[in-house]
Formats: C-alpha cells, structure tokens, sequence
C-alpha cells in the first residue's frame, strides 16, 4: 500500500475590521453638506456620501482583528463625551480619492482633545487615551513625538486623483455640535462604505 502525500495544513486567515471613531452630524447639518456636495461635483466620476453615512472622523484605527475590536468597542463605552463645538472650514482631499470639509474649533479645544487622545502616560485614567494606545503605531511612538489630530468630514470620493477646481470651492459657512462619540466599523457594499456602530461613549455631561 502506497501511503498518500500528506497535505500542509493552512492556517485559516484571521477575519478583520476597518474600524475608525468618529461623531455622527446633526441632522439638519448633514442635509445642508450633501445638498452642498451634490451640486458641487458631478454625477460622472464622483459618489457623493448619502446623508445617513455623513459623520465626522475622528482617528482611523485601520484593519484590526476581533479580539483588539472589542478592546476599543470596551474602551469606547467607558469614554466621557463632553459635546464639540466646530465649524466648517476648507474643502481638502484626504488621501487618493475623499473630498471631505475639514473641521476646526475655537481656541485650544482641539489641542486639548488631542493630547488626551495621544497622552504618553503609561497607564492613563483617560479611557480616550487607552483607545490610542492599543495600537502598535502608538506603542512604536517615541515618547512627545507630535501628532496631530485632523477632523474632517468626507462628503464624496472620485475615483480620480483629485478635483480640477477644489481649491474653488467653499465650504458652507456654518457651526455645529459633535454630541456623540461612535466607534464605527466600515464595510464595502455595492452601494459604497457603509458605516455600522461598534459601540458609543457615555451621553455628553450637561
């Protein structure tokens, strides 16, 4: 009897989430940016971001696997939310293919909210600053090394490399309240991103 080849066992490949927090937009506001959006950019080459998917991006944590995405859903639910108040600033192209309304606030405020998110501390009592500090970047990061923190809400992607006339373009002059913080998981359908809730902060204190 011929005894048969033995056949090399591969590992299953471990299942990922693109997983990023970031605040979902009033409502009214968000109706005025794709309003804005869809008669800022033509329906060839361009998808404009439907209303209920608008949000502002806070950090992008990339692909991370289960067990590190119920870490930050865990993390995320211990945050304390106080509401943000912005504005709408410039229109910018965010990587190859976002369009997105950068987002800035009075004074230090977002300064403030970085150092909390990019703190050194080894053992912060912040659990915005333990959300961080679950990633190998931030692990690898050497300590007081700056980053910044850009919000941005992305209102449409093009599948080219940037639009002819976005430095034309202005931004909606107009204010808002960030009142919820969300940990989203972002999933390719055939009708774009779509963006599911993961977890969410504590209510913002009164």
């Amino acid at each position: 009897m011929t005894d048969k080849p033995s056949e090399t066992a591969h590992p299953a490949s471990r299942e990922t989430f693109r997983i990023f927090l970031g605040c979902p937009l009033p409502a009214d506001c968000a109706h005025e940016l794709n309003k804005w959006a869809l008669s800022s950019f033509p329906s060839t080459g361009f998808r404009v971001t439907p209303v209920e998917r608008l949000h502002a991006t806070i950090l992008f944590f990339g692909e991370v696997d289960e067990s590190l995405k119920d870490v930050l859903a865990r993390e995320t639910g211990l945050v304390r939310w106080d509401r943000l108040s912005v504005r709408l600033d410039s229109v910018r192209q965010y990587g190859r293919n976002a369009i997105a309304l950068r987002l800035v606030a009075p004074g230090d405020v977002l300064t403030k909210l970085g150092q909390r998110l990019f703190s050194d501390a080894e053992i912060p009592d912040d659990p915005l600053a333990r959300l961080y500090r679950q990633l190998p970047k931030a692990r690898s990061r050497r300590p007081h090394e700056t980053q910044s923190l850009d919000l941005h809400v992305t209102v449409a992607r093009t599948r080219n490399s940037g639009h002819p006339r976005l430095e034309t373009l202005i931004a909606p002059q107009r204010s808002l309240e960030l009142n919820r913080l969300v940990l989203y998981q972002s999933i390719n359908t055939e009708d774009g991103l779509e963006y599911r809730v993961v977890a969410e902060a504590d209510q913002p204190i009164s």
